[in-house]
């Protein structure tokens, strides 16, 4: 599913418009310095019940935002630019912070709405509240960026074994922009990929899988999950700086499948 630009996808960044700030400059990992914004309007401390935060470290901040049905969030802003893989959506109500509308995709034609699940990336966006009008929940993983560092120009090593070229047949890329790429990352039952690299630091989104090998070009045993003491549940997120030609075997009865946000910049 490689997703076009459309008008839900265009829209739902239109709060953006209203109050964008820059992103956080290289190596500043600190909102309070670079946000226009109190820091108590982040996602996070403004609206709680509906940000989540399912993992972070320096790199990155991932959120598991979840808009229950016929509910509205409090105001609220994001200070980094992210990358927004929707598993679930419907329709989408936005309002600026004085309750104003900025958009509303019960008014566009249901050719023009993008089906979920399909990947969409903003620039930190300004004071804004999001309405869900459905019965059925929405559902978002927001990865925000914490730390910027411009991996675009850097010359890869291993890009002639580009995950793309040299596995396409278990990743498949669903969004591009300068900033990141999105891929699709699909192992079937007790399948093996052709060895492949990584040239940009990752964070994947693992919703699916088992016990898995991974091993280097050579053959060589980098990690065995069967040898963890406690080991994860799934769905999980991990984070990856560039990776050398490896390859993973899945071990389990069931396909892994994860979605893999590469971060150029």
């Amino acid at each position: 599913m490689k997703v076009a630009s459309s008008l839900l996808i265009s829209s739902l960044f239109a709060c953006c418009a209203l109050g964008q700030a820059a992103a956080p400059g290289k190596g500043d990992r600190s909102a309070e310095r670079t946000c226009p914004w109190p820091a108590n309007l982040d996602g996070v401390k403004a609206a709680p019940e509906t940000h989540k935060v399912i993992f972070e470290n320096e790199h990155v901040r991932v959120l598991k935002v979840t808009i229950p049905a016929h509910g509205k969030e409090p105001v609220h802003t994001h200070c980094w630019p992210s990358t927004i893989y929707v598993e679930q959506i419907r329709d989408l109500i936005i309002r600026d912070p004085d309750g104003k509308l900025i958009f509303d995709s019960r008014q566009l034609k249901e050719t023009e709405k993008q089906k979920a699940p399909f990947v969409m990336w903003g620039a930190s966006e300004g004071p804004h509240s999001d309405e869900n009008p459905d019965n059925s929940p929405i559902k978002m993983i927001q990865i925000e960026q914490v730390q910027t560092n411009d991996h675009s120009t850097e010359p890869c090593p291993w890009a002639d074994v580009d995950a793309l070229k040299a596995a396409p047949g278990n990743h498949k890329i669903i969004f591009e922009n300068e900033h990141v790429r999105v891929l699709e990352v699909t192992i079937a039952p007790h399948g093996k990929e052709p060895v492949h690299a990584h040239c940009w630091p990752s964070t994947l989104y693992v919703q699916q899988g088992g016990d898995i090998i991974d091993r280097d070009g050579n053959g060589k045993i980098l990690f065995d999950s069967r040898q963890l003491e406690v080991k994860p549940t799934f769905p999980f997120v991990q984070w990856t700086p560039p990776q050398a030609p490896h390859a993973v075997e899945n071990l389990a009865d069931v396909p892994m499948k994860l979605i893999r946000i590469e971060n150029k910049d």
